[in-house]
């Protein structure tokens, strides 16, 4: 993984983490990376992947990119180098996250994340949650509010998850209208609509759209500031408030109170606060925008009234359909059903969007079969399609209709029209650019909080293991993966070894593995009541029980291979079991030959009642176990050839006398410089287990 540090000013620490995609970075809302600050550029640098490199680039910004004190048009990237945009902003390009230059670069901006195997995980930022339940709350309310384009009912579903998750006695969510802030909705925990008790601290909200940050008072009665009449009258002891923002641009707030602070509503909880509110101005905005689009009725009709014609409609190009749909129509209603003219008019709005002229149908002009269909059918007197152009393209058309006899199509209005379609296209052109931008920001969002929900699932920092070194390394091909691996305490000397691997590297693939890692700490735990009766934990038995359950459970195109082990720290063995996966491998200390571990059986889902032989090793000071799932062989060079079994026993000789960690390094690296990329085709998994 390649991260991007971001500070400017006194703001908080931003962290990207780089893909095999290029990104921008600037003060303006067309960059990718917006980071607010004066002296940038609207679109002020790019970092783009050079093969297993990085390289940032200026994009002839105003104030220039600068390594080491000079001005640079192109930097190849090194790791824990600093590059400086303007006078404000640093950049830090990170290979991995190093917490020493984390904490020199921005001390106070970052909080320090939980432990791990491998490489450090990354500082978490404040602003985000700390326990796997937020995160799944998250990820829930922000499905939830985003599912509908209803403006009422998302502030409705937002405020009932606020005062819940909160434990407020009040809610109210504000919105900007012309500069002013209005409640447009206010209730407490019992759904009552408040009324004239529906007062708030003015200051408060008010301070926080300016300030653009979460404010959380836990005593206000100590805050003069604060200490209103409102906040007295009403007995308010603590208000926590988050602004409603896309960017730097804060548009509301969400605000919740309460008479007595509770530890659910402490400052603790800010942080969480922040990430529901941030969940909610998404889809505030995009329901407004909806708002918006359905008050096109409104202009439609203003289009038809001021040209004189009795009805009209939008016909929007819509890619998935192939086809032209009706996207608003206006006018009264003829004799059939509401528009029945919609049918016939679609060949001429199909004419006039692909020829990307305008198609007038009257008594004296175009295809006479078609004028007399619509005058003998529909009594249509005249049809005008009008195509709606953006840049090369054609968005769909406005069409309008009359059934008045004497109606004369004027070159006058074909002009008035044109000019009246060009502005609509832009507009509408517009209106679907940001659609598809926050789909694609909301998808984003969605797979970064899975795949910190997956990180947060890999297990911690082992402790009191005297007789073994054991060390890991863990990375996705994309942002979720279906690679697992976890070591599961079993009493004071057993440790249970796990690595799995779901078929497929996508969400489903993700909630697939937490559901088999469930699975498999509740057999190790002997939670159930096929295996409670044995004193021992038997990696055999426990892939055979897992197999069973999640053969009733998993979809038939789906499967998970996997490796269980027991290391014991009396008698140090190794027993084990494999379902599927690579055979694990086992370097004897004064040996050079690299032995596989092949018994095994069929992967895991596919065929309920299967049996796995379990067979047991005893391990010597200094012998070299190694377990890794399938990314590691099947890594492929830019030739086609596969990194192999082969290269992974020729790389554990070779570095046999290295430490745990620096041969799960060792390994990882040579198999980035095999495949000449910055990261693995296929989710890749690797421990290595050294006897002490």
């Amino acid at each position: 993984m390649h991260y991007l540090i971001i500070v400017s000013g006194d703001r908080p620490l931003i962290a990207v983490r780089l893909t095999d995609a290029p990104i921008t970075l600037g003060s303006g809302a067309q960059s990718d990376v917006v980071v607010p600050s004066v002296d940038l550029s609207p679109v002020h640098a790019s970092v783009r992947p050079d093969g297993n490199r990085y390289v940032v680039t200026d994009q002839e910004s105003a104030t220039g990119v600068c390594v080491g004190g000079s001005r640079v048009l192109e930097h190849v990237l090194g790791d824990g180098d600093l590059c400086e945009l303007g006078s404000q902003t640093r950049l830090l390009y990170l290979e991995r996250f190093d917490e020493a230059a984390l904490a020199a670069l921005a001390p106070a901006s970052a909080a320090a994340g939980g432990p791990g195997r491998g490489a450090p995980r990354p500082r978490r930022p404040v602003s985000l949650p700390e326990s796997v339940e937020e995160l799944q709350t998250l990820i829930q309310v922000g499905a939830r509010i985003a599912s509908s384009l209803d403006l009422d009912d998302v502030l409705n579903t937002l405020l009932d998850r606020a005062l819940q998750l909160m434990g407020g006695d009040r809610g109210f969510v504000m919105l900007v209208e012309n500069g002013t802030l209005v409640p447009m909705i206010c209730r407490n925990m019992e759904r009552d609509q408040l009324g004239e008790t529906g007062t708030f601290s003015h200051t408060f909200a008010h301070a926080v759209v300016e300030q653009g940050n979460t404010i959380t008072a836990t005593n206000i009665m100590d805050l003069p500031q604060y200490r209103s009449r409102s906040v007295i009258a009403h007995d308010i002891g603590a208000i926590m408030c988050a602004p409603l923002k896309l960017g730097e641009s804060v548009f509301g707030c969400l605000y919740v109170d309460v008479k007595k602070a509770t530890p659910s509503f402490s400052g603790s909880r800010a942080p969480f606060f922040t990430a529901l509110a941030n969940q909610a101005a998404i889809a505030i905005h995009n329901a407004r925008l909806t708002r918006r689009l359905n008050e096109n009725q409104a202009a439609l009709a203003k289009t038809r009234d001021l040209l004189g014609f009795e009805h009209a409609a939008f016909l929007l190009w819509t890619p998935d359909a192939g086809a032209l749909q009706v996207r608003a129509a206006t006018g009264p209603p003829l004799a059939d059903p509401v528009c029945p003219w919609l049918g016939p008019v679609n060949a001429s709005a199909m004419v006039a969007s692909s020829t990307k002229q305008p198609v007038v149908v009257d008594g004296s002009s175009g295809d006479p079969r078609l004028r007399a269909l619509l005058s003998e059918r529909y009594g249509i007197v005249q049809l005008t399609c009008v195509p709606l152009l953006s840049g090369n393209g054609c968005l769909g058309v406005l069409a309008l209709v009359d059934t008045r006899p004497g109606r004369v199509a004027l070159a006058s209005d074909l002009d008035l029209l044109a000019s009246l379609a060009g502005l609509a296209a832009v507009s509408i052109e517009r209106f679907r650019v940001l659609q598809e931008r926050q789909a694609q920001e909301k998808l984003n969002r969605e797979l970064e909080d899975a795949r910190q929900v997956q990180e947060l699932l890999l297990p911690s920092q082992l402790e009191g293991l005297d007789r073994f070194d054991i060390s890991s390394k863990y990375a996705q091909a994309n942002r979720v993966g279906g690679d697992y691996y976890d070591f599961i305490p079993v009493g004071d000397r057993l440790l249970g070894v796990v690595l799995g691997d779901v078929s497929g590297h996508d969400i489903a693939a993700a909630m697939l593995m937490a559901m088999g890692r469930n699975v498999i700490r509740l057999l190790y735990g002997k939670g159930d009541p096929v295996l409670t009766t044995d004193p021992e934990v038997h990696p055999g038995a426990v892939l055979a029980r897992a197999n069973d359950l999640l053969a009733a459970e998993i979809p038939s195109d789906r499967f998970v291979t996997m490796v269980a082990a027991v290391l014991d720290q009396s008698s140090m063995t190794l027993r084990w079991a494999n379902a599927g996966g690579p055979y694990p491998m086992l370097l004897k200390a004064g040996s050079s030959a690299v032995r596989s571990l092949t018994s095994g059986g069929l992967p895991l889902g596919l065929v309920p009642g299967q049996e796995y032989p379990e067979e047991t090793t005893r391990l010597a000071t200094g012998d070299l176990v190694v377990v890794y799932t399938d990314g590691l062989e099947e890594a492929r060079a830019p030739s086609g050839e596969l990194f192999g079994h082969e290269r992974i026993e020729a790389l554990l000789v070779e570095h046999r006398y290295q430490d745990s960690a620096q041969l799960v390094e060792t390994i990882y690296s040579r198999a980035l410089e095999f495949t000449g990329q910055h990261r693995l085709q296929d989710d890749f998994t690797l421990v290595i287990i050294r006897a002490r």
